[in-house]
């Protein structure tokens, strides 16, 4: 099945091109059953100021943005449309964490259609 990769990857500008290639994939082929904006906290996190994006996926997990991917930034809210759009049309998503690949928090997501 030919997969359509939805022209809303998002990358961090500022990572090298070595930081994106040693970057951990945190999730793949799932699909967003909650969008959580604002002040949230979450695993003993704080709400960032109010400007905090956290998404819940199909299989259970909660991860929020990276701090410099929230609200007050566009290209956090760039993303935060991205998995916006992914939920109101039940397209797929992939995340990826690019600094400490803890999957502690993403910096890229991917939508996309099919399995």
């Amino acid at each position: 099945m030919l997969r359509t990769l939805v022209p809303l990857t998002i990358l961090l500008m500022t990572v090298s091109g070595s930081a994106a290639a040693t970057g951990t994939k945190c999730f793949d082929n799932v699909s967003v059953v909650r969008v959580m904006l604002g002040q949230v906290a979450s695993n003993g996190r704080q709400g960032d100021s109010g400007q905090a994006v956290y998404i819940e996926l199909s299989d259970g997990m909660i991860i929020p943005f990276d701090r410099a991917y929230n609200l007050d930034s566009d290209k956090g809210r760039m993303m935060a449309s991205a998995v916006l759009m992914a939920l109101t049309t039940g397209a797929r998503v992939r995340g990826y964490d690019h600094y400490g690949t803890r999957c502690d928090d993403v910096q890229e997501i991917q939508v996309y259609y099919g399995g």
